[in-house]
Parts: C-alpha cells; structure tokens; sequence
C-alpha cells in the first residue's frame, strides 16, 4: 500500500528527468549489471524499471534482447524507450517463469517489510533461469 507523499513523490515528473549515466559510479553500475546477463537470454523484465535507465541500456547494447521494464509509476515510464508496461512488484500478473531473465535493481530496499517476502517470491516466480538483484552498496 502506497501512501499519498510516496505516490506524489514517485510521480513528479522531474524525478525521473536527468540522465543519470552522466553520473560514472552509475554508468559503471548499469554496464557491469548488463555484463552479468548470460547471451543465452532473449527476454528480460526489469521489474521497478523507474526511468528506464538500465532497460534503455540494455535495448541499445544487446539489440536481439526482448526487454520489458515494469514500474509503478506512470511519469517513469515516460522515459522508457522499450515495451514497457505499468505494474508493481507486490502482484505481478505474469505467468511462472515467463521470462529468461528478471531484474530488479535499486529496488527492494525501498519495500516494507509486510510485502518483502511476496515480493521477492514473484520475482523468483516469473523467471526461468536467471534473477539479478541489486541494492545500494
């Protein structure tokens, strides 16, 4: 369950804005995290894909790739270039293991803990082989 502030926050169109591979420390992060999907993948769901910044990456550095970023908020979204489609990590409505590989990064730290547990259950869920998680290190 969302609260307003949370909701509002995560809405403001100027969140998401920047270019965040401006920044080294997370060009680094988002090239490293591509070099760990095995070439055997041909699909990927990027679940709290916020601005699209890693499944932008992605569309362009591994072209033959089937990339769909998920996220909550509609002003993210804006800013992904590849399918893209509304949805929350708390009750993913995709089949079991309907994609190669599922990521999910900079994410879960932001989940209560009443929705951690399910929510790592569907990300486990939907993927056939591969899951990658990150956190702020």
């Amino acid at each position: 369950m969302t609260n307003s502030f949370e909701q509002q926050y995560y809405e403001d169109e100027s969140f998401w804005s920047g270019d965040m591979l401006q920044d080294e420390a997370n060009r680094y992060r988002i090239t490293y995290t591509a070099s760990l999907i095995p070439e055997s993948v041909k699909t990927l769901a990027d679940i709290g894909c916020g601005n699209g910044v890693f499944v932008n990456y992605l569309s362009q550095a591994k072209p033959n790739l089937q990339v769909l970023g998920v996220d909550r908020s509609e002003a993210a979204l804006q800013f992904v270039r590849t399918a893209k489609e509304k949805g929350d990590i708390t009750n993913l409505h995709f089949p079991d293991k309907s994609f190669d590989c599922v990521t999910c990064l900079e994410v879960i730290e932001h989940l209560p803990i009443p929705v951690f547990k399910q929510s790592l259950h569907h990300l486990a869920r939907i993927t056939k082989d591969y899951l990658v998680v990150s956190v702020p290190y």
